[in-house]
C-alpha cells in the first residue's frame, strides 16, 4: 500500500510524541520516518495552525494507529494518516474551546451553524441565515461579529483574488496581515475542523 512521509533532510528522524495527548512535553518514541526516493510528500499541515503542538497531536494520533497495525513500522501508510484525522479534529475543538470561550462563551453556536450547512465551503449569506438559527438568547453576538470573531481565531477563512485573475484562501494564522475582510462572501471552514463539524468538501 501507498505510504505517507514527513519531508526529510536527512537519512532518518525520529518521530516526536507524547504518551499523554494532553502533554506539552514530547518524548521520542523508538519509531522513526526514513527518506527515500519517491516517498509522497506528507501534506496534513492544512489540517494545523503550523504550530508545533498541533503537528505532534496528528502525528500522535497517526502513530498509534501505525503501532497498532505493526509495532514495528517505520512509517504511515494512508489508513493510519485518515484514521487519525478525527481524534486531531476533536483536539483542535477542545484548543479552539480554550482559546476562544474566554472572550466568546456561545461560540459554538457558530460552528454548530457551520455544521448545519454540511459544507467545507459556504456563503456569508448562508452563514447569517444558519447561525440566526442557531444562535441563543444569551448570545450576543451577530452574525456579522461572529464571522469576524471566527476568522480571528482561524476557525474560518475567506477567498481573496491574486494576480492573473486567480484566487486563494487568507487564514488568519497563515496570514496575520491580511485583516478580515467585510465585503469576502465566501468562506472555508478551517479543514482541522472537517471531521468534528461533519463536513464534506464540495465536488469540483
Amino acid at each position: 500500500s501507498s505510504t505517507s512521509r514527513l519531508p526529510s533532510t536527512g537519512s532518518s528522524k525520529s518521530i516526536m510524541s507524547s504518551p499523554n495527548p494532553s502533554s506539552g512535553e514530547p518524548t521520542r518514541m523508538r519509531s522513526s520516518l526514513r527518506s527515500s526516493a519517491g516517498t509522497k510528500r506528507w501534506n496534513q499541515s492544512t489540517r494545523t495552525f503550523h504550530r508545533p503542538r498541533d503537528i505532534i497531536q496528528f502525528l500522535n494520533r497517526a502513530l498509534e494507529g501505525a503501532l497498532k497495525r505493526d509495532v514495528g513500522a517505520e512509517c504511515f501508510d494512508n489508513e493510519d494518516i485518515q484514521s487519525a484525522r478525527e481524534p486531531y479534529s476533536k483536539y483542535l475543538k477542545q484548543e479552539l474551546d480554550d482559546e476562544i470561550v474566554p472572550h466568546w462563551d456561545c461560540w459554538s453556536e457558530a460552528l454548530q451553524a457551520c455544521s448545519d450547512l454540511a459544507t467545507i465551503t459556504i456563503s456569508k449569506d448562508m452563514f447569517r441565515d444558519a447561525y440566526t438559527r442557531r444562535k441563543s438568547r444569551r448570545n450576543v453576538v451577530d452574525a456579522d461579529e461572529a464571522l469576524e470573531l471566527l476568522y480571528n481565531f482561524s476557525v474560518i477563512g475567506y477567498r481573496r483574488g491574486i494576480g492573473s485573475g486567480g484566487s486563494g484562501w487568507v487564514f488568519q494564522y497563515s496570514d496575520p496581515n491580511a485583516g478580515w475582510d467585510n465585503a469576502a462572501t465566501k468562506l472555508k471552514v478551517h479543514l482541522g475542523l472537517k471531521e468534528f463539524a461533519k463536513l464534506q468538501e464540495e465536488r469540483k
